[in-house]
Order: C-alpha cells, then structure tokens, then sequence
C-alpha cells in the first residue's frame, strides 16, 4: 500500500504479507488495511505523521480471494466494519472492530444460501453498514444493517452482478457499479425509491470499483482487468501449460 501525492509517492505497508482494503479515517491522519497472512488477516491502522503502526486485532483463517472492498471506517472514527470468515471455505460475514480497543464483534450471518458479505460501507451518518451480498457467481445485490445488529433490509433488485457501491454524501441514494445493461455502468439508485435507476456516464466492459467523495462532487474508480485463459496441469510434474489464450474470458 502506498500514498500517491502529485508526483511522489510513499509507501505504507512495509511488513510482508499480502495488504488490501485501505480506509481513511475521518480525519485523514490515519489509514486502515489488511494484513493477510498465513496464520490469520490483521486489521492495521497505520499514523501518518508518526509512521508507526498498530495491530487492532488478528482474524483467523486468513482471507484470499476476493477482489472487492474488505474493510472500511466508520464517520465517528470508532468502528471498522471488516468482511470476514470464521471458518476456513465458509462464506464471510461483517465484523464490527473497535478502533479504541480492537474487539470485534459479528454483524452478519449470509448463511449457506450466499457466498458471503462484501465491500462495506458506512453509511454518512454511520448508523448503517451497507454491503453487497454474493447470492450467486452472477447475482448481487445491496443489503444494509443497523450497528447495533437485527435482519438486514435489502435497498436493491437488480438480478445482476454488482461489483461495488457507495453512498451520495446526503445519504438519499446509492451508486451502484453493475451488469444489469449488458456492459458494467455505475448506477443512482435512491434508497426510497430503489426501482429508480439513473444511469451515470461511466461504464467499461469489465466491472467496475469506486469511492465517492464525501465532502466534493467527484469520485475514483478503476476497471478490473480479467483475462482467463485455460491451462492444462500434468499431474505427475505438476507442470502448468497454457491450451488457451484470448482477450476475451476463456473458461
């Protein structure tokens, strides 16, 4: 992980180990990630104008495999809300980890229907956590719960696959990023009226990950790069050959 300002750059995470999901905290002093390891996934919190670092807490298995958002920080600079599993092969669910004094409690429970609950996101007055729900390889929707716990109330039917989401900064709508037209397109969607979707003018043919500013009318995204090919493997070298290789998805 590192910090791009104009034209230098710096690095952050310094310590081996696979790092991801990086939060700002609200005041921009301190920055959050993952630390994913082979004994567990570290929820980090790094000073920016010290340099040091500290570990809130370790979470065992380590998590692999995802490529959305697994960690974000709460509005009140009190909460991280970290995607989780609690066993090894079981779908991740949200955890609540307190900055303060590193206790993580479980938010969520997909159940074996899902395959797990991804890319938190707080909502701008920090009473909800919102996050996408893998209910299939090709079918995602948002969900969000209360801090304080209870049944999660579903703010989207889309029937596609949705890759990321945010709030506006009022918290009146989400921007979705999603399949639903044929290519990946960011949506509006207002929450009380989540049948209402307003197309925005960004869109490419491999999904989409963002983060909406919260106090300027701007956002950053980026275009996920996939390109699978088929490969053979000889079972007694365990030597790998590549059969097939196009730009397109060979599967």
């Amino acid at each position: 992980i590192s910090i791009q300002r104009q034209s230098d750059s710096r690095a952050i995470s310094k310590t081996q180990g696979h790092h991801g999901s990086p939060a700002w905290s609200p005041d921009g002093q301190s920055l959050a990630f993952l630390r994913t390891g082979t004994a567990g996934t570290s929820v980090v919190v790094h000073d920016l104008s010290s340099g040091s670092e500290r570990t809130l807490t370790t979470l065992s298995p380590p998590d692999y495999g995802f490529n959305e958002r697994l960690l974000i920080w709460s509005p009140e600079n009190n909460l991280l809300a970290v995607s989780h599993s609690q066993t090894a092969g079981r779908p991740p669910g949200l955890w609540l980890v307190s900055v303060t004094t590193g206790e993580a409690t479980v938010l969520t429970h997909p159940g074996s229907a899902a395959s797990g609950d991804v890319d938190p996101r707080f909502s701008p007055d920090g009473r909800y956590v919102s996050f996408i729900r893998l209910l299939s390889r090709s079918h995602q929707e948002v969900f969000s719960v209360s801090v304080r716990g209870g049944r999660p109330e579903q703010l989207t039917q889309i029937g596609k696959r949705i890759t990321a989401h945010d709030w506006t900064s009022d918290g009146k709508a989400l921007v979705v990023s999603s399949d639903r037209g044929g290519e990946f397109r960011l949506l509006r969607i207002p929450v009380n009226r989540p049948e209402s979707l307003s197309p925005i003018g960004i869109f490419s043919e491999f999904p989409l990950q963002f983060a909406l500013a919260r106090q300027a009318p701007s956002l950053a995204y980026t275009a996920l790069q996939q390109d699978r090919n088929i490969w053979r493997l000889d079972l007694a070298t365990l030597d790998w050959k590549r059969l097939v290789a196009t730009t397109a998805q060979d599967a």
